[in-house]
C-alpha cells in the first residue's frame, strides 16, 4: 500500500516497487488511480498520467513548488541526456509558464556553440504538450535542432536513441537508468542557435496539480530552466476593442506584444488567437501583428 496524503491508501500490483504497473484504488486492483503523482515513503513515486502508470520516478521530496523552482544542468553534456523535473503547481489556476534557455556559456548568455539539439515534454494530469516558440524562429514541435540535424538525431527516416535519464529531487540529480526513444526525421524542427523556448500550459483547475517537465537534450553545453506559477497571463487590445493575451520571452514587457509571443483569448492560454493581421489599440509602439495558424506573432508594425 501507499499514501497520496494522510488519509487516503492505494495499492500497487508488485513488491518489487522497481516492477509496479499501475496505481489503484481499490485491493482488487480494478480502479486505477486519479491522475497525479503517489509516493512511498522509501522515496519512489510513481507518475499516473490518462489513467495507467506514465513513470517511477526518484524522489525524496517528489516535487519542487513553483514559487522557488529554476534550475540547471549539473554539468557540460556531450551527450544525449533526460532531465525529469516535477513540480508542485498547487490549487491555483491560470497559464503556467515554462521558458528553457537550452544553451548557455559560462557567463549565462544564450550561445549558439556547440551545435546541440533538444525537446521538452509537458504533462499535466491527461494533457501532453510538445510545443512552444522560439525567440529567434517562433512555432517549435518536438525536437528543436540547432546548425541543422545534430546526430544521432535522423536526417531521414527515423532512429532509435538512448537518454541518460537525470530525475531531479527537488536537491540533486538521481541516475535513473537509460530511456531508449524513437524519433523520426519528421520530429526534427531546425532552428536558430541562442534561442530561448516558452512553452505555455493551460491549467484551469485545482487539480491536477503536479507538472512533470521531461527535458531531452543533446549535446547541449549548460542549461536553464524555469516554471513559473499559475497566474493570468498579460493583456492587450486589438480592434473592437477586444482583450486578448499573450506570453513573454524574458525580458519581455506585459501588455506590449513582441515577435514571436504567443497570443490567446483568454488569460489562461487555452485558446489561441486566429491567423490573421490585427490592429492594436492602445498599445505603445505597436500598431499591428500579423499572428500564424499556431497563434504565434509573426509580424510586429511600429
Amino acid at each position: 500500500m501507499l499514501r497520496r496524503n494522510q488519509t487516503s491508501i492505494y495499492y500497487i500490483d508488485a513488491d518489487d516497487k522497481n516492477k509496479v504497473t499501475g496505481v489503484f484504488t481499490t485491493p482488487n486492483m480494478t480502479t486505477s488511480a486519479s491522475d497525479g503523482l503517489y509516493s512511498l515513503a522509501d522515496g519512489v513515486a510513481y507518475y499516473v498520467n490518462g489513467g495507467s502508470l506514465a513513470d517511477i520516478v526518484t524522489c525524496p521530496t517528489c516535487a519542487e513548488d513553483c514559487s522557488t523552482f529554476g534550475e540547471s544542468g549539473d554539468s557540460v553534456s556531450q551527450a544525449q541526456e533526460l532531465y525529469k523535473f516535477p513540480v508542485e503547481l498547487n490549487a491555483a489556476t491560470g497559464a503556467v509558464i515554462v521558458r528553457l534557455r537550452p544553451n548557455q556559456d559560462l557567463s549565462g548568455a544564450l550561445s549558439s556553440t556547440p551545435d546541440h539539439a533538444g525537446m521538452m515534454l509537458g504533462s499535466l494530469g491527461s494533457n501532453s504538450y510538445n510545443s512552444y516558440t522560439s525567440s529567434l524562429d517562433g512555432f517549435v514541435e518536438k525536437f528543436f535542432s540547432h546548425s541543422g540535424v545534430v546526430a544521432p538525431l535522423p536526417s531521414s527516416g527515423s532512429a532509435t536513441i538512448p537518454f541518460t535519464i537525470k530525475e531531479w529531487d527537488g536537491t540533486n540529480y538521481n541516475l535513473g537508468g537509460t530511456q531508449n526513444l524513437v524519433v523520426s526525421s519528421g520530429e526534427v524542427t531546425s532552428a536558430t542557435g541562442g534561442a530561448e523556448y516558452v512553452m505555455v500550459i493551460p491549467k484551469t483547475t485545482a487539480t491536477p496539480s503536479r507538472l512533470l517537465i521531461n527535458l531531452f537534450l543533446v549535446k547541449s553545453q549548460l542549461f536553464n530552466i524555469d516554471v513559473l506559477c499559475p497566474a493570468s497571463l498579460p493583456s492587450f487590445q486589438i480592434a473592437g476593442p477586444i482583450t486578448v493575451y499573450h506570453s513573454t520571452f524574458s525580458g519581455g514587457t506585459g501588455g506590449v506584444p513582441a515577435l514571436h509571443d504567443y497570443v490567446f483569448t483568454d488569460a489562461n492560454g487555452v485558446t489561441k488567437v486566429s491567423a490573421g493581421t490585427y490592429s492594436t489599440v492602445g498599445v505603445p509602439g505597436v500598431s499591428s501583428i500579423v499572428v500564424d495558424s499556431n497563434g504565434i506573432i509573426t509580424t510586429v508594425t511600429p
